[in-house]
């Protein structure tokens, strides 16, 4: 059979209805004005920025312009970017790092031209891989001495703080931040940032008790302990509690992240069914002796607090199951519930017994009963007799 292709023919679009001359003149003015407004608003924005940039520069000094660019300029221009380091930058540093005779790094490089020239690709690798590891330090390194934390904690605050001001100009977003001290022998002061001092005005008469030098301490005080809530309780009991609470958070977090799916819901008594079947994941690296939901766990606190620890450094944690194991998972499930020996769902206590009609009625049927039935309360004097006619009747309070 031949198939001719046919052309599609477009369908047609409604049209809106038409404007009188009158209406399209009224719209033109309404966006005159609007345009108008915006071009206002912008403008006075920006003389705006100009002042702030103007007051910078007479509180820290430098040029206005120096303030808007700042203000202006994307975050990553705020603090640069690393370059990517090369061979020859590499061995310099590696010769200055040996000692260099007391030489820079121009000299250095001039008088041992001819070596760089003799080195191999692998002493290249070497070298470049030591200059990373070397700003990688530098980055996250330990500073040793009080002197060095205290200069690299106010250059980054000042960076991040730079950076969030001209993230406010940009955006008109509010931020305040608290940095304090977390080890006890690295000594400062604990340190606010507010991108408007209102804030906090608002906050201290807003927040009943709000004094953020007491939170500064206390935020201190709680990091140089170690930043453990649990270091913080008094009682055994509570500090099993807290355990529990955080060991099965950290467990249902662990089956959301490995699944991807926020709505996952970890069970133990199904674990089989509904969390090895069902998700294809298993738990490696349970540490307790006892495999169960974390309430029903002993209050042995050791045990509880290793559990704890793994499960937050991951050591335990849900992994993938191969194939083979979750076909050799299925196997066995299927053959415990033909045997009848897996574990089922345990029966009521009234299984099989008939309820009467208020159970099969429901709730609501029961309620209207209850209101429709006469009272069994007595008042004093009543006859008791299967006769209503002949108890006499409750006297009012006015009796």
């Amino acid at each position: 059979m031949d198939i001719v292709p046919a052309p599609c023919e477009p369908c047609q679009r409604a049209r809106g209805a038409t404007k009188t001359y009158e209406q399209r003149t009224q719209a033109d003015r309404e966006r005159r004005v609007r345009e108008a407004q915006i071009e206002e608003d912008i403008e006075g924005w920006y003389n705006d920025s100009l002042s702030f940039a103007a007051d910078l520069s007479r509180r820290f000094g430098r040029t206005a312009d120096h303030y808007m660019r700042m203000m202006f300029a994307s975050p990553t221009k705020l603090h640069g970017v690393q370059r990517k380091p090369n061979v020859f930058n590499a061995w310099v540093h590696h010769l200055a790092k040996e000692g260099g005779d007391n030489m820079n790094t121009a000299q250095l490089a001039e008088t041992y031209r001819d070596d760089y020239e003799a080195l191999s690709a692998e002493q290249k690798a070497e070298y470049v891989e030591e200059l990373l590891h070397q700003r990688e330090s530098e980055n996250y390194g330990l500073r040793t001495n009080q002197r060095s934390r205290t200069m690299d904690v106010k250059h980054v605050s000042s960076v991040v703080e730079n950076m969030l001001l001209g993230l406010h100009q940009r955006t008109g977003i509010q931020v305040f931040l608290c940095i304090t001290r977390g080890m006890p022998d690295f000594q400062m002061q604990p340190h606010w940032y507010w991108t408007d001092q209102s804030i906090e005005d608002y906050l201290q008469n807003a927040v009943r008790g709000f004094d953020p030098v007491k939170i500064g301490v206390l935020v201190e005080a709680f990091s140089i302990a170690g930043a453990d809530y649990l270091t913080q309780m008094r009682n055994g009991k509570d500090k099993v509690a807290y355990l529990k609470g955080e060991i099965r958070m950290l467990i249902a977090r662990a089956l959301c992240d490995i699944t991807g799916d926020d709505d996952a819901a970890m069970s133990y008594t199904q674990y089989t069914r509904d969390v090895q079947l069902r998700h294809r994941v298993t738990m490696q690296g349970w540490t307790h002796h006892q495999w169960a939901n974390p309430s029903k766990l002993s209050n042995s606190l050791a045990p509880l607090q290793k559990l704890r620890n793994v499960l937050k450094s991951r050591e335990c944690r849900f992994v993938q199951l191969t194939d083979e194991q979750y076909n050799a998972i299925k196997e066995q499930y299927n053959k415990e519930a033909q045997d009848g020996t897996r574990p089922s769902r345990k029966k009521r206590k009234d299984a099989g017994v008939r309820r009467g009609a208020k159970d099969r009625e429901g709730p609501a049927a029961s309620s209207s009963r209850a209101e429709a039935a006469p009272s069994k309360k007595r008042c004093r004097g009543s006859v008791t007799s299967s006769d209503e006619s002949t108890s006499n009747p409750c006297p009012s309070d006015g009796e």
